[in-house]
């Protein structure tokens, strides 16, 4: 009987072994399975990265080129509208003497008339 009794607590212990080792191997899957998840979206992230890393480049490079075209477009308007301020004064200057002079003109119209009335004046008042 003490075999019969040592039989069944080592089929009991074994038995209990068993289910203990089918836990853990339960287990076990469960964290390889998260552990293949999370490979799968590390991996998608670093696709992302690389994606993104790629149009950051793209548009740093971008960036340069329409900057150095627009730094031509300022410089092209500035030097533009310098010579069209020039050519305007050019243009609008002799206008201006012309216009000054005939001012004058009149201005030294108007002072001889007024001395002649005065001198006018005078005589008749004489």
């Amino acid at each position: 009987m003490a075999n019969q009794s040592q039989g069944q607590t080592l089929l009991l212990f074994s038995n209990e072994m068993l289910k203990a080792i089918n836990e853990l191997c339960l287990k076990r899957d469960s964290i390889q399975q998260e552990i293949m998840d999370q490979q799968k979206e590390q991996r998608c992230i670093q696709s992302d990265i690389r994606v993104l890393t790629d149009r950051l480049t793209e548009l740093g490079a971008d960036i340069c080129k329409k900057t150095a075209i627009r730094n031509e477009f300022d410089k092209t308007i500035n030097e533009t509208q310098t010579q069209y301020k020039k050519i305007r004064e050019a243009l609008l200057n002799p206008i201006a003497v012309r216009d000054r002079e005939r001012e004058q003109q009149s201005a030294k119209q108007r002072q001889e008339q007024s001395v002649e009335e005065a001198q006018s004046q005078r005589q008749e008042s004489s």
